[in-house]
């Protein structure tokens, strides 16, 4: 169990690590910080930009044990919570490999992603993040939403329905309930509490801004 779980974080590491290097030398170009900050910045402003980001690419690499274990461990809390409160059931060790497993949908999400901008979406630096188009948001681009709304749209994308049906059968395959059981239980439990945070952080937002 222990080999199997620490083979699958390092997968997924090296996935991350392989699309962050191509994010930090492909889509951050040198290209790209003259096309978005031309004619704003000065050439030696803008060169001292350029030399500043590229002297702490390293620290992109820091964060991304960290960015996996809160996303697996946000996973195994809802959904332990999840079939103790409708079945009982109190494992917890089967729940923490389903969702190691799952989480090769976010590495490779990710990875896609950026080989996605940069040959086919080319943005400029604001625009580098926005990953509204595989997204339901990217229905209602033109519409004026609250912001609430609108972050709540940002959340339902390709990439969340892919964790949800991948995690659901990895989660049936290494438990002991239905698949249709598992399923309502990362919906109701995994899904709707990431929902509720999006909520309340927007929420938040609002309130102190």
């Amino acid at each position: 169990m222990k080999k199997k779980l620490v083979s699958l974080i390092l997968v997924n590491v090296a996935i991350y690590a392989l699309a962050v290097f191509i994010e930090l030398n492909f889509l951050y170009s040198d290209e790209m910080y003259f096309r978005s900050f031309n004619g704003r910045l000065t050439d030696q402003e803008l060169s001292d930009l350029i030399q500043f980001d590229r002297s702490t690419e390293w620290l992109n690499y820091l964060f991304i044990l960290p960015y996996m274990a809160g996303i697996i461990l946000f996973t195994l809390l809802t959904i332990w919570i999840g079939t103790f409160f409708s079945s009982g059931e109190k494992r917890i060790k089967y729940i923490m490999t389903s969702a190691a497993e799952a989480h090769i949908v976010f590495s490779l999400s990710y990875l896609i992603l950026i080989v996605i901008k940069i040959f086919i979406l080319k943005p400029q630096m604001m625009d580098i993040e926005n990953s509204d188009f595989q997204s339901i948001l990217w229905l209602f681009k033109n519409q004026n939403l609250p912001l609430v709304l609108l972050n709540i749209l940002k959340f339902v994308t390709i990439t969340q329905l892919c964790y949800i049906f991948l995690l659901t059968w990895r989660l049936f395959k290494n438990g002991q309930l239905k698949f249709i059981k598992y399923l309502k239980i990362t919906i109701l439990s995994y899904y709707s509490s990431l929902l509720l945070l999006v909520v309340l952080l927007s929420l938040s937002d609002i309130i102190f801004n």
